[in-house]
């Protein structure tokens, strides 16, 4: 399969970045998406990726393990601090592809209120 990978900046806004895979025939296949965070305390930004998605008939093909990769290049390339995400407790298929990617549990805890 031959596999076309593009990115695009959301609205032309320079702190977010989006990624797409096609395959051979133009169907995307594949997409994810990042938001820089900016770190006074450490003067860099932190990537977070905001979308995630391997189509389903895609899955277990060693893409996911790929558009990490890239994402990995393009955030080092860019000096940021770390790659950071999201991710359900209960997605395990999920969490086991990240990481295998080489992502780690943070220390942080997500809190939130009720609007």
């Amino acid at each position: 399969m031959t596999l076309l990978l593009w990115s695009v900046a959301f609205c032309e806004n320079p702190r977010s970045k989006y990624w797409a895979m096609e395959d051979s025939s133009g169907t995307v296949i594949a997409n994810t998406s990042v938001v820089k965070e900016w770190s006074a305390f450490h003067g860099n930004d932190y990537w977070w990726i905001q979308s995630f998605y391997i189509a389903p008939e895609h899955r277990g093909m060693g893409l996911a393990d790929e558009l990490i990769k890239h994402l990995t290049k393009e955030a080092k390339s860019e000096k940021a601090l770390e790659l950071r995400l999201y991710v359900h407790g209960d997605n395990g298929r999920a969490i086991r592809a990240y990481e295998r990617c080489g992502f780690t549990e943070s220390p942080y805890i997500i809190m939130k209120v009720g609007l």
